[in-house]
């Protein structure tokens, strides 16, 4: 039996449920959350989905990304995420909340998040590639030279990082 996610509105309202596939057929918008993993020396961590992935094979995004369960709040999701894909036990810090699109046309409501974290990862082998730790001027970069990334990373690619000077 498939999982049912919470459909919302732009209020973060839920108005039903479904899952995930009907959601990005008819376009619901679902409760995500994408987690943004740094070190100490402020290098940021991106993984590259598997390539068995349904959406986005193969794309660079988030250290960590994900759907809200069904019962679950946002930070259990973050902190679910990170364990799972990651082997991080931690609690990272809330920083934003938005409609954030996630393909062709699709939506969801993302709540965003940061962690620093200099520990080894545990990588969930089924869901990423590869990861790397890489400065804001390699990514920068990589956006620039057109390296695929996930609709998402890009949001906050563009509205929050792209912005930063220090780099």
């Amino acid at each position: 039996m498939k999982s049912k996610y919470a459909i919302v509105n732009n209020n973060d309202t839920i108005i039903g449920r479904c899952d995930k596939e009907e959601a990005y057929e008819k376009k619901y918008m679902l409760r995500s959350v994408q987690i943004f993993v740094f070190d100490s020396k402020n290098r940021i961590v991106i993984q590259r989905r598997s390539k068995n992935k349904k959406r986005f094979p193969g794309y660079w995004c988030a250290a960590t990304a994900g759907h809200v369960e069904d019962g679950e709040s946002y930070n259990e999701a973050a902190a679910r995420e990170l364990k799972e894909e990651l082997g991080i036990t931690g609690t990272p810090k809330f920083i934003t909340k938005n409609k954030t699109p996630v393909g062709n046309g699709v939506f969801a409501m993302v709540a965003h998040y940061t962690l620093v974290c200099d520990n080894d990862l545990t990588v969930q082998d089924d869901e990423i590639e590869e990861v790397h730790n890489v400065t804001v001027k390699k990514l920068k970069q990589m956006v620039g030279d057109d390296e695929p990334f996930t609709p998402s990373f890009l949001y906050y690619f563009d509205h929050i990082i792209k912005k930063d000077d220090s780099s």
